[in-house]
C-alpha cells in the first residue's frame, strides 16, 4: 500500500478531481484495491453540536463521491466504471467483499449517533471528517480470494480516475455545509505481487432499468458474480417469482421466490460480514467459497419475472465481461505498444496459459490477458496475439508448441476429427478472444486455430487428409476474422 497522488475536490457542484497520468506503480505488481481518502471540512452554523446519523453519513458520502469514473488506456479507453453514482459503487463493494466504505474510522453501515465511529460537528465551527472510498478488484465474498482480475502494472499506469462533487441533501435543516473549503483527496494503491503483467477486463457493474418482464446483460455475456435489485431492501421487496437464465446451460434460478433467496443468505453469510439485503434485494451470489472454475458463465444472461411485480426492475449485474477478439485487437494491443517506456513487441496470451495453468475454455473466455515480451519463456511456449510497432497484428502460434501439443494428443490415441477438435481447443485457450463463455461452445477462432495446425498431420494418413480438408475450409471461411 502506498499513496500515489493527492489533490483537492472543490465544493461547487460539478467540481472535478482527476488523477494525474501516468499513475505510479512498481513493475511486478498488480492493483488489488484503489482507495481514496477524503478529508472533508464540515462547517456548522448550529448553535449546538450535531451528531451525524447514518442517513447523514450516506448523504455526505454521496455528495463527495457523486459520480466516479474509472477507465484504462492512454490511446483507446476501456471504461470500467462509467460515472457511477455512490450508491451503486457502494453496492458493488459490498457484493464483492462483504465490507462497506469507511466513515470516520469504521464501516459506513455501522455509523449511528451512538456508534464508536460517530461524527460530531462542533457548534459554530469547522470540523474535519475523514472518509474513505474503496474500489476493489478482488472478489473476496464468502471467503473467496479471486484476484485474477486485478490490473497489472502496464494497465494501472494508464489508469484514468475522475471524481465529481455533487449536491448535499439537507443535513441538520441545512445547518451543516460540506467541503466549503474543498475536500483534500489522497489516492492509495493497495498492490500485491504479480506473476505476469496482466491487462484485465475487470469485473464491473451493468445497470438495467428496462421496463417489462425480461432484462439482459450486454451482448457477449461473461462470468456472473452477483445480481441484485436496488429498489428495496430484501425484507421489503415486492418481487415474487423470478428466473435467472443463460443460453446453452442450466438456469441459476428457476421459478424461485425472491423472499426465499433473501432468507438463504442468512445460511451462507460469514460471521461479521455485512448482509447486503439490508440495502438491496440480492438475487444471486455464488455459494460460500467459490473457485475460479466454478464461476457461472454464459454468452447471454437473462432476468425474467413472470408477473409484472416490478415496473421496471432496477437490476445491477456484477460480472466479468467476455474477452472478445475486438477487445484484444482494439484496446489491449494499441495500449500495450507504441509509446514511451513500452516494448516494441508484445504477445497477448491468456494469463493462465502464461503460467502453465490449464482452465476450461469457458473460463479462458473471461481470463486476464498476460502481456509477454520476446525475452519471456511464455512468449516462446504459447500461442497468442502478437502486436509489433508498425506492423499488423497477427496470431502467432509457435511451430514447436503446435507440434508438441499434437504429439501429446496422438500419443493419447487422438486422430482425425478428435485430434483437430482437441488440438484446436488446447491451443485456442491461450489466445485471448478465441473461446466462448458458453460451455462446450466452439468459436470460429478455434476452427481457425485448427486450420493453422492442420499441416502437422494426424496419426493416420486418413486422419491427415481429414485435417487438411477441414483446414482448407476453415482458412477460406475464417481467415479475415482472426489472422
Amino acid at each position: 500500500m502506498r499513496p500515489v497522488n493527492s489533490g483537492v475536490l472543490g465544493a461547487a457542484i460539478g467540481s472535478l478531481f482527476l488523477l494525474p497520468i501516468p499513475a505510479q506503480i512498481a513493475s511486478g505488481k498488480k492493483l488489488a484495491r484503489l482507495r481514496i481518502k477524503a478529508v472533508v471540512p464540515v462547517t456548522s452554523t448550529d448553535a449546538s453540536n450535531y451528531t451525524f446519523s447514518n442517513a447523514d453519513a450516506v448523504s455526505l458520502f454521496a455528495a463527495v463521491f457523486s459520480a466516479v469514473t474509472i477507465a484504462f488506456g492512454d490511446k483507446v479507453l476501456d471504461t470500467v466504471d462509467d460515472a457511477l453514482p455512490f450508491a451503486r459503487m457502494r453496492e458493488m463493494l459490498i457484493a464483492a467483499s462483504e465490507v462497506d466504505m469507511i466513515f470516520n474510522g469504521g464501516q459506513l453501515n455501522t455509523t449511528s449517533t451512538t456508534s464508536s465511529n460517530k461524527f460530531v460537528a462542533t457548534a459554530s465551527a469547522t470540523t474535519n471528517l475523514t472518509i474513505e472510498f474503496v474500489r476493489t478488484f478482488v472478489f473476496t465474498r464468502g471467503g473467496s480470494n479471486l484476484h485474477a482480475w486485478c490490473p497489472g502494472s502496464s494497465q494501472v499506469r494508464q489508469l484514468r480516475l475522475q471524481v465529481v462533487m455533487g449536491s448535499l441533501a439537507s443535513i441538520d435543516s441545512g445547518k451543516q455545509t460540506v467541503g466549503s473549503a474543498g475536500s483534500s483527496l489522497t489516492v492509495f494503491f493497495d498492490d500485491m505481487p504479480a506473476a505476469t503483467d496482466n491487462w484485465v477486463k475487470a469485473f464491473r457493474l451493468y445497470r438495467n432499468t428496462t421496463g417489462g418482464l425480461t432484462q439482459e446483460v450486454p451482448a457477449g455475456g461473461g462470468g456472473l458474480l452477483a445480481l441484485w435489485e436496488w429498489t428495496n431492501p430484501g425484507a421489503s421487496t415486492t418481487l415474487t417469482i423470478f428466473n435467472v437464465q443463460r443460453d446453452g446451460d442450466t438456469p441459476l434460478h428457476e421459478d424461485i421466490n425472491a423472499a426465499d433467496v433473501v432468507r438463504d443468505q442468512q445460511n451462507v453469510l460469514p460471521l461479521g460480514a455485512y448482509d447486503m439485503n439490508q440495502l438491496v434485494t440480492l438475487l444471486f451470489v455464488p455459494d460460500a467459497t467459490i473457485a475460479l472454475s466454478e464461476i457461472p458463465t454464459a454468452s447471454r444472461w437473462i432476468f425474467n419475472q413472470p408477473n409484472n411485480d416490478l415496473t421496471p426492475p432496477q437490476t445491477a449485474w456484477l460480472y466479468v465481461p467476455t474477452v472478445e477478439q475486438s477487445y484484444v485487437d482494439g484496446i489491449v494491443g494499441p495500449n500495450a505498444t507504441g509509446g514511451q517506456g513500452k516494448p516494441p513487441a508484445v504477445k497477448a496470451i491468456t494469463s493462465f496459459a502464461a503460467v502453465g495453468k490449464v482452465v476450461p475454455p469457458h473460463i479462458a473466455a473471461i481470463a486476464p490477458i498476460a502481456l509477454v515480451t520476446p525475452d519471456s519463456p511464455a512468449y516462446q511456449l504459447n500461442a497468442g496475439r502478437l502486436f509489433q510497432n508498425g506492423q499488423a497484428h497477427v496470431t502467432h502460434i509457435p511451430d514447436a508448441t503446435a507440434s508438441a501439443a499434437k504429439q501429446s494428443l496422438v500419443s493419447a490415441g487422438a486422430s482425425g476429427d478428435a485430434l483437430l477438435s482437441k488440438l484446436s481447443a488446447a491451443i485456442a485457450r491461450s489466445i485471448p478472444g478465441s473461446t466462448t463463455p458458453l460451455r462446450g461452445g466452439v468459436t470460429p477462432a478455434m476452427q481457425m486455430v485448427g486450420a493453422h495446425i492442420a499441416s502437422f498431420g494426424a496419426a493416420t494418413q486418413a486422419g491427415k487428409n481429414n485435417l487438411a480438408s477441414k483446414g482448407a475450409s476453415a482458412v477460406t471461411q475464417f481467415r479475415s476474422r482472426l489472422f
